[in-house]
């Protein structure tokens, strides 16, 4: 709280940043935080993932992991990357680690396999936009960024996974916590169809997806559900360019949100930002796009259908 209010005395204009290491269950009101001190092996990247979804539940939405591991001996090439796999889809992003030898985790530990690291930086940096919308909904409605999928689906063969979880709404995820693994098999919730791999299954699929520790992270989107991505070039200042990319359904209509802001002051409070609202109809062969912005910053945005589907996009 004191840290809060001097940041808030210094630059009133300002929202303050707080990272805090303990603290009680008000701390969700001021500031991220994370699982505390792991340690560089497999069983711990499995359970910090579960350490994570119930923080998530018990309303610390905004919450991290020391990824790489904080102490121990150096993370293998493949645990290092399995650690950056699961942390790019988190609130808090940190390597971070200590050890009594003075030896410390970076990105470039190991120079061979940078392109995968670059790699994974570069699709934390596609799914911003996104998960900056996933903590608007955490901060408005309570509506965690991560969460067990029991969270929003009733089906009894997902009750004892926790290897996949939601990140927001509408992206399933499943990481890889073993050693030696490449490959998982996705189970895929009923009540809702999946864009996986290329394909739309129903609810109820399980699909294998191979996922190898030097490559980007698979993930399976619901459809009825729009993402919204940074798609310009790498790196984290300027070439942003914001692309939402329909999923939509077999037949019928869905609505969904988005929001953007400055990320810094608090100009959202007069409306100075973008808040869209999505109206989509589909049909066996069209897609209908209509959107308002409700905010008083302009965009247009640009408009996507899934490379899974070949019907004819109209945004209107």
């Amino acid at each position: 709280e004191a840290s809060y209010q001097a940041q808030r005395a210094k630059n009133p204009a300002l929202r303050p940043f707080l990272s805090s290491r303990g603290s009680n269950m008000a701390i969700r009101r001021l500031a991220q935080t994370w699982s505390g001190d792991n340690r560089t092996e497999f069983s711990d990247l499995r359970y910090c993932n579960y350490i994570g979804l119930t923080m998530s539940m018990s309303g610390l939405e905004f919450y991290g992991h020391d990824l790489g591991g904080f102490t121990g001996n150096m993370p293998s090439r493949e645990l290092l990357l399995r650690w950056l796999q699961l942390g790019l889809f988190q609130p808090r992003f940190t390597i971070h680690s200590w050890n009594k030898d003075g030896s410390a985790t970076m990105p470039w530990s190991y120079p061979d396999i940078m392109p995968s690291v670059k790699a994974l930086f570069s699709q934390r940096k596609q799914l911003l936009p996104y998960m900056y919308n996933c903590a608007y909904r955490a901060v408005c409605e309570d509506l965690p960024i991560n969460a067990p999928l029991c969270l929003y689906y009733d089906d009894e063969n997902i009750n004892d996974d926790c290897d996949s979880f939601m990140f927001g709404r509408d992206i399933l995820v499943t990481c890889v916590f073993d050693e030696g693994k490449n490959e998982a098999e996705v189970y895929l919730p009923t009540g809702d169809s999946w864009y996986v791999g290329g394909r739309l299954y129903e609810g109820g699929n399980k699909v294998k997806l191979s996922i190898t520790p030097y490559d980007k992270m698979p993930y399976a989107v619901r459809a009825g559900s729009i993402i919204p991505t940074d798609e310009g070039k790498a790196g984290f200042e300027g070439d942003e360019k914001l692309v939402f990319t329909v999923y939509p359904l077999k037949d019928g209509c869905f609505e969904a949100e988005f929001f953007d802001d400055d990320g810094v002051s608090y100009s959202y409070l007069e409306n100075d930002c973008v808040k869209l609202a999505f109206t989509v109809e589909c049909n066996g062969s069209k897609v209908i796009v209509s959107y308002k912005n409700k905010g008083n910053k302009k965009i247009t945005p640009e408009i996507r259908l899934a490379k899974e589907d070949s019907r004819e996009l109209v945004v209107i």
